[in-house]
């Protein structure tokens, strides 16, 4: 908690990614009457909203978003550490991971923003863990679609954790079940428009050049270059069995997870794409990682 009070003081209220100011003022009119995809413009599903409208109903404000949304990191931390303490066994392990979660190079970026990134981070990594327990596979299905409807483009990460459950058919059911449910409440509460705005304006925008794609390319790599050695590393050490990995299913769902985010850095060819998307790879890499950096 007290790290997380640091990144406040750290933070403010500032703005650290054009997407935050626009989310936030977005919320911020659906509040005041104004609703989405029809009175103003929505570029993604409406959890980003409606997330950012709750926190700004209780207090109109900066500081209530800043709030609630490091409550999301929190969680994502604190599900880190869960991650590395069943793969490990390793108590001080899974704490020190924890703690590290919020300082990765770009979750610390965008620490605490009202992003569909910071919402669906825990719902992924959350949906990661249940998959990799056969009682858990429905309950997983139903954090990836949820994680999915934050993002459509998130479904690739939610469909390759599904794939790889121990219950792959209920993950599988439960994922179709939560999707076509969001997308029959979200048609019903907004209309048309959410399909309108959200998915079909989205592939419409065209693409960034080869120059600015190269640039933040480059970027991603060397902003995850440590991440990507150590997940590796213990990819390596667990399925050659020279390591004492506790929970094998839980290393399938991990690793499928953080290499589906991963392909997601792809989208930076989308024009008004950045590699924040990286958010949720970030967390299942740094979980594979750490126990790596112990297992060598």
């Amino acid at each position: 908690i007290s790290e997380f009070v640091l990144l406040a003081l750290w933070q403010r209220n500032g703005y650290w990614d054009f997407s935050d100011g626009a989310y936030a003022q977005s919320a911020r009119e659906f509040v005041h009457g104004l609703v989405p995809y029809r009175d103003f413009a929505a570029a993604q599903p409406p959890p980003v909203y409606l997330v950012g409208a709750l926190f700004l109903s209780l207090h109109d404000g900066l500081a209530s978003l800043r709030a609630g949304m490091a409550l999301f990191d929190l969680i994502t931390a604190a599900l880190v550490g869960v991650a590395v303490w069943r793969l490990s066994g390793l108590r001080w392990l899974a704490v020190a991971s924890a703690a590290a979660a919020p300082l990765l190079p770009v979750s610390l970026h965008e620490h605490a923003l009202l992003m569909p990134e910071t919402l669906a981070a825990p719902l992924l990594l959350g949906g990661a863990i249940l998959a990799a327990r056969r009682e858990s596979a429905f309950a997983a299905g139903l954090l990836l679609a949820l994680a999915a409807w934050c993002k459509l483009a998130f479904v690739i990460p939610a469909l390759a954790i599904a794939l790889v459950a121990v219950s792959r058919r209920r993950a599988l059911l439960a994922v179709a079940v939560a999707a076509a449910g969001v997308a029959a409440l979200s048609l019903g509460l907004f209309g048309a428009g959410v399909w309108r705005e959200a998915v079909h304006a989205q592939l419409q925008v065209g693409t960034a050049s080869l120059h600015y794609v190269g640039g933040l390319l480059a970027q991603a790599v060397w902003s995850e270059l440590v991440l990507l050695i150590g997940a590796a590393t213990a990819l390596w050490l667990g399925w050659s069995r020279r390591a004492p990995v506790a929970d094998r299913a839980l290393m399938r769902t991990l690793s499928a997870a953080a290499g589906a985010a991963l392909i997601l850095v792809l989208t930076v060819f989308k024009r008004g794409s950045y590699v924040n998307v990286l958010v949720v790879a970030e967390p299942p890499l740094l979980a594979l990682a750490a126990c790596g950096a112990a297992w060598a």
